[in-house]
């Protein structure tokens, strides 16, 4: 699996490690799971892969899939030479939440309060911040 990130809100495994390998298998199944719950229509697995795991994994989370389509937020920045307003327009999918708990990712406690340098604030998922305070807690 490829893991693309921004570093300076999380941290993936040990410093300068380019290649994690994965043997929780608590961690396989939360990712299977998000493979599953971000598909379109197709799911791929190698040879010999069990039926019935892919079967629990829908099972369990297929209340979770959601098909609510793309959010878009408006934040006014100033105003044009002319006099027209100007706009910074945030686009963003909302994605299942699943409580992700893996053991190489950890979400830096300085990114909660980050801040574009244009001073708006990098939109984030409500429901998700309050559930990392509550774990900061």
């Amino acid at each position: 699996m490829l893991c693309l990130y921004d570093n300076h809100v999380y941290k993936c495994g040990p410093k300068d490690n380019k290649i994690i390998e994965i043997s929780s298998t608590q961690d396989i199944d939360q990712l299977n799971a998000l493979q599953y719950l971000t598909s379109d229509h197709s799911l791929f697995c190698s040879p010999g892969f069990a039926l019935s795991y892919f079967e629990r994994i829908v099972h369990t989370y297929q209340h979770r899939r959601n098909k609510t389509g793309p959010i878009s937020k408006a934040y006014r920045q100033g105003t044009f030479p002319n006099g027209n307003p100007n706009y910074y327009v945030f686009n963003s999918f909302t994605t299942p939440h699943i409580r992700l708990q893996l053991s190489f990712f950890k979400t830096l406690k300085k990114a909660k309060d980050i801040r574009l340098s244009n001073g708006l604030p990098i939109p984030r998922d409500a429901s998700f911040i309050a559930l990392q305070r509550l774990q900061d807690r």
